[in-house]
């Protein structure tokens, strides 16, 4: 093929994923965030003074990674969401204080008078981090109304580790100097904000990055009905602690909790319980590392 002619390949090829993004429907977001440690304020006598400059410039780092979530020539946080499941979704954030005609407008400016509608709620406390994600799909019927379908949270969850913060130490990994106690709350803002290269940001996206792969599963036909099946027999799956076994350096969260499926670092879990009570609700947490 002559330059000429791949060139005009390529521009159709483009073309076409633009116009596939444009006719998706969009994916409609609001972000909810609950932190202890939004300014210099919230640290007063938590952490020495300098430390805790430090501490607040990572977590304004955090901040800033929350704004970057709309756009299609950005990638953003959120884009592993936006592009689970196929063409990436257009991002729209829902007003903080939309009024009652805000969606039903919404939905009908839109081509397919659908949307995917994500509530994400982000947790940090110094010892949590935990990122529930509530979807939902939204479309408007033949009289107007909205209509809310599917609904599915996914919450992904991590904690403060004794044992990754002393690894974090020894390596270097984290570069800023601790003398302090493990385990104490100086230690928690060290291990999540600490550095060069502060954990808490990468964990913000890693954890996108997780929920994304879990949704992409349940939305396919195969992995879908596999996952479906296996929430609605949860009394025949094992239980975390089957997975970990005794190792007592493991420290799990929810040990009797069911396990969907095991992808080695992390566990797909379930919510026990009946399904009319706790719906279809997951977790998404490491294998080991919860020695808070």
């Amino acid at each position: 093929m002559k330059p000429k002619g791949l060139w005009i390949v390529l521009i159709l090829i483009a073309a076409q994923r633009a116009n596939a993004a444009e006719e998706s429907p969009p994916l409609v977001y609001s972000v909810n965030l609950r932190s202890e440690a939004v300014n210099a304020g919230a640290m007063a006598g938590l952490v020495p003074n300098l430390i805790g400059k430090t501490y607040q410039k990572a977590h304004e780092q955090f901040l800033d990674a929350l704004k970057q979530t709309s756009g299609n020539e950005s990638p953003g946080t959120l884009r592993p969401l936006a592009c689970a499941e196929g063409p990436c979704r257009r991002l729209i954030e829902q007003p903080a204080k939309a009024d009652p005609g805000w969606l039903p407008a919404l939905l009908s400016s839109e081509s397919t008078h659908r949307a995917r509608v994500a509530t994400i709620n982000i947790i940090f406390d110094g010892r949590f981090f935990q990122v529930p994600v509530t979807f939902i799909d939204a479309r408007l019927d033949d009289s107007g109304k909205v209509v809310m379908e599917n609904p599915m949270q996914i919450s992904y969850i991590r904690t403060y580790s004794r044992s990754l913060h002393a690894e974090d130490i020894r390596t270097q990994r984290n570069d800023v100097p601790f003398e302090g106690k493990i385990g104490s709350r100086e230690a928690q803002w060290h291990f999540w904000l600490g550095g060069s290269a502060p954990r808490l940001p990468a964990e913000l996206n890693h954890s996108f990055e997780l929920i994304a792969a879990l949704l992409t599963a349940r939305l396919s036909a195969g992995e879908g009905a596999q996952i479906s099946s296996a929430l609605a027999n949860k009394k025949a799956l094992p239980r975390v602690r089957d997975i970990t076994g005794k190792d007592p350096a493991c420290k799990v969260l929810h040990g009797a909790f069911p396990v969907v499926k095991d992808l080695g670092e992390y566990l797909w879990i379930a919510v026990p319980g009946d399904a009319s009570k706790v719906g279809n609700s997951m977790f998404i947490e490491p294998r080991c590392g919860f020695d808070y």
